[in-house]
């Protein structure tokens, strides 16, 4: 791995193999003005008493992650290598970019999904959603900040089709919901559901959460996206609907057209 000139948005640290820090940059020095060398980065950074349990530092060299550091309430972008630096020997760099929460191009790497009309923040341990994109005018959506529970239940009466509304109760069990996330091979749900528009009509969406980074100490959280899957929903609703009706169509018996239960003309 390549050190190469510091970009002014991004924060530079070099660790050794004990979590000491021996070099940072003037931009991770201006967030975290107390910084010194040779501090162990999980405390310092993170304000943890031990190692993260997902730390960054045990990707591989040139993988991406995202976590929140609840030291400076932020979402970070990290990328990390190993490096030969002078006078330590082989030790692990790390590039740490803010995220800006209204661009939505940064989580991509967290899903399959390419593209959604929603991104919602979930804080369970401390019951709380929080918006951070939106297609603008296109649903019915509560406040861009409130208690997630309560949420939750106030989506299911008033935003999602009435015939989804149980269903949707039982995807989004709060209860459950971190359980429901491990068990799945790659950490991801997902539902299908009616949610209302804007203009009061209903349209498919699936809502897919994935949960991300976060210290051993720190909040749990989940990010929802919700996009919109109408258009192949719909057509998918057509094409059992024709199935349904040629199987009606056959006699089981002798393989040839069914009369029963049509009223003949002559």
């Amino acid at each position: 791995m390549e050190f190469n000139s510091e970009s002014r948005d991004t924060r530079i640290y070099i660790v050794d193999d004990h979590y000491r820090i021996v070099y940072f940059n003037h931009a991770l020095g201006e967030v975290f003005p107390s910084l010194k060398m040779g501090e162990l980065c999980y405390r310092a950074l993170c304000g943890e008493s031990a190692p993260c349990s997902d730390c960054p530092l045990g990707q591989e060299d040139g993988s991406d992650s995202i976590f929140y550091n609840q030291q400076v309430d932020q979402w970070v972008e990290v990328n990390t290598g190993r490096i030969d630096w002078p006078g330590e020997g082989r030790c692990h760099a790390v590039f740490a970019r803010k995220i800006q929460e209204g661009n939505r191009n940064l989580f991509f790497n967290l899903t399959s999904t390419s593209a959604y009309d929603v991104l919602f923040e979930l804080n369970l341990t401390r019951d709380i959603f929080k918006i951070l994109y939106q297609v603008e005018g296109k649903y019915d959506l509560p406040a861009c900040v409130g208690r997630l529970a309560a949420g939750v239940e106030a989506a299911a009466q008033k935003m999602v089709h009435p015939d989804d509304r149980e269903v949707f109760r039982k995807f989004w069990s709060l209860d459950s919901l971190l359980n429901r996330l491990a068990a799945e091979p790659n950490n991801t749900l997902k539902g299908q559901f009616r949610g209302k528009r804007a203009d009061g009509s209903y349209c498919w969406g699936v809502h897919t959460l994935v949960p991300v980074r976060h210290g051993a100490n720190g909040d749990k959280i989940v990010m929802c996206f919700i996009q919109d899957i109408d258009e192949q929903k719909r057509r998918e609703l057509e094409l059992r609907r024709n199935s349904h009706l040629q199987d009606t169509d056959v006699d089981p018996l002798t393989g040839g057209p069914s009369f029963s239960g049509r009223r003949r003309r002559f």
